[in-house]
């Protein structure tokens, strides 16, 4: 008459297992909350001040060689476009500031970078101010572009983590075309090359539309400025830190679900804390170059990556070459 104790076993695993998947189904509505959704769009101002910065020098270079008298100097045209990705370079170090600072501290570093690279290359009056502006607004690239992927993940449920992380190459592409679009509508407003005044130009005392072309991003750096003053930190950094109380705080305003966040979190800090033999950096990189170890398998994707990365730079010159073809 006794129920058999391998029944009761059975009983509560399938139990126990509906309860989780209902938790589940629950939980997943609330997952896109409106402070999520404004989160995320105040990072991504980040990336998409990475495609206005890469983008607005393309019609603006003309311009500012005509300007600075620099017409036979190719190495300072150069300069001016190169300048913002030698600080692009110096930049991406906010990967591993942003693991002792925190994501939005450095977040905040990057915001500055823009704004006050914006400011200095809107009023610049010699060519070492421009390249000086250029080269903050260029890191301020370099910390964003690693640093607000990271944190993207880091504050998006697991549900749609995939869906929030494709946001920053978006808004990188939004910012070239919007630069692209802002240097021709300047370019319609402002005198040519020749000299020659449209009848729509009515802007006063500037009499070209560089300043107008490279300045016209302390808009949106403004904004991200101030709406990191609202966004959380990440929480998965706060647990890493010990902020067990003010992690859980984030997570709760982000309408993230501790029953299926935890499992994850749990493997994060412990493969954190976990004491193991680290090999230097030349050691990692040689194993990535011959494809072995713990990097087999990931040459082909560098490679790939490195390819993209270079054909990026036609960019720069898009204007130069359609003059070349008429």
């Amino acid at each position: 008459g006794d129920t058999p104790l391998c029944y009761v076993t059975c009983r509560e695993m399938l139990d126990q297992e509906n309860t989780t998947d209902q938790k589940s189904k629950t939980n997943k509505g609330g997952h896109c909350s409106a402070f999520l959704f404004l989160v995320v769009a105040c990072a991504c101002i980040g990336s998409y001040m990475f495609g206005i910065d890469t983008g607005n020098v393309t019609g603006a270079l003309n311009y500012t060689v005509t300007d600075f008298n620099i017409v036979d100097s190719p190495a300072l045209q150069g300069l001016i476009v190169s300048s913002a990705l030698i600080g692009c370079s110096i930049g991406s170090i906010g990967g591993w500031a942003s693991d002792y600072l925190g994501r939005k501290t450095t977040l905040f570093f990057a915001s500055f970078n823009f704004v006050v690279g914006s400011l200095l290359i809107f009023f610049a009056n010699h060519i070492s101010v421009l390249l000086i502006g250029r080269f903050i607004v260029g890191t301020g690239i370099g910390m964003s572009s690693i640093v607000v992927p990271i944190y993207l993940v880091e504050v998006s449920p697991n549900e749609i983590r995939g869906m929030i992380s494709c946001c920053p190459q978006l808004l990188v592409w939004c910012g070239i075309f919007t630069s692209y679009l802002v240097d021709f509508m300047l370019c319609m407003l402002f005198p040519n090359e020749l000299g020659e005044t449209p009848p729509s130009s009515f802007w006063g005392y500037f009499e070209s539309p560089w300043r107008l072309m490279l300045g016209v991003s302390v808009v949106p750096s403004v904004a991200m400025f101030f709406g990191l003053l609202v966004i959380p930190e990440s929480p998965r950094w706060l647990r890493l830190h010990g902020r067990i109380t003010k992690a859980s705080a984030v997570e709760k305003s982000l309408s993230i679900s501790r029953d299926l966040l935890e499992p994850e979190t749990d493997v994060l800090v412990e493969n954190a804390t976990r004491e193991e033999p680290k090999a230097s950096g030349w050691s990692n990189l040689k194993e990535i170059v011959k494809g072995k170890g713990r990097f087999k398998g990931i040459r082909r994707t560098l490679l790939i990556c490195l390819v993209l990365q270079v054909s990026f730079q036609r960019l720069f010159f898009v204007v130069d070459c359609l003059k070349m073809v008429n």
